[in-house]
């Protein structure tokens, strides 16, 4: 009885495990223009896509993105995440932190000067809140 109890538990919690939506979007940035470039991300960002992808996220890779097509990629991905359960976002890359605002550069990233840092980059805390799904009522 015990071991029937046990494989029902194991059945019900697959199930619900199942039942959740995970999306993520997995940014990595290794070619950059105007900094030095970096030689890990893009592995490590298949890496991870292949690792979500085998705990049931459906994932969305972006390599080697500008400025405007790295907010493009995570104004849709709030998009997709739009119900689901989980949503997560990887970034592998360039980043700096300024005035305790923590950055995430993007391949067009300039280094020349502190306007050209603070412009073209995307504030964590910002992409965080847009990407971030509406929270369930309820």
């Amino acid at each position: 009885m015990r071991l029937l109890f046990a494989l029902l538990l194991v059945l019900a919690t697959t199930a619900i495990a199942v039942a959740e939506r995970r999306v993520a979007l997995v940014m990595a940035d290794d070619d950059y223009r105007l900094v030095r470039p970096l030689a890990n991300p893009i592995h490590d960002g298949e890496a991870m896509e292949a690792a979500l992808k085998k705990l049931g996220f459906d994932v969305v890779l972006e390599t080697n993105r500008d400025l405007r097509r790295m907010r493009r990629a995570l104004d849709d991905f709030r998009e997709d995440a739009r119900g689901a359960d989980v949503a997560l976002v990887y970034f592998s890359g360039h980043g700096v932190e300024i005035s305790g605002d923590n950055r995430l550069l993007p391949v067009d990233a300039d280094a020349s000067s502190l306007m050209r840092w603070t412009r073209p980059a995307c504030r964590w805390k910002r992409c965080a809140t847009r990407s971030r799904p509406p929270r369930k009522s309820g």
